[in-house]
């Protein structure tokens, strides 16, 4: 039996601790949902790996709040 990937939502990956956070996690194989004020400064961390993107974290825009947690949320039938 495979081991289940985590999902990991981590806030304030474009530098410091968030993003060596975000690093090895994704080094990890677990999927990441990776957040920044700037979500530009994220491209260099989530390009190319299927296991990580990232997200918008303005609570300001609209429909914000409720869609990361649709994403970030399993599948039905995942586990």
């Amino acid at each position: 039996m495979t081991k289940a990937k985590r999902r990991w939502l981590i806030t304030g990956c474009s530098t410091g601790f968030g993003r060596v956070l975000a690093e090895r996690v994704i080094g990890q194989r677990d999927h990441v949902f990776a957040t920044a004020r700037d979500p530009e400064a994220l491209s260099g961390l989530v390009h190319g790996q299927p296991n990580a993107e990232a997200l918008r974290p303005d609570a300001s825009v609209g429909g914000y709040v409720g869609n990361p947690a649709r994403r970030i949320k399993p599948p039905p039938n995942s586990r």
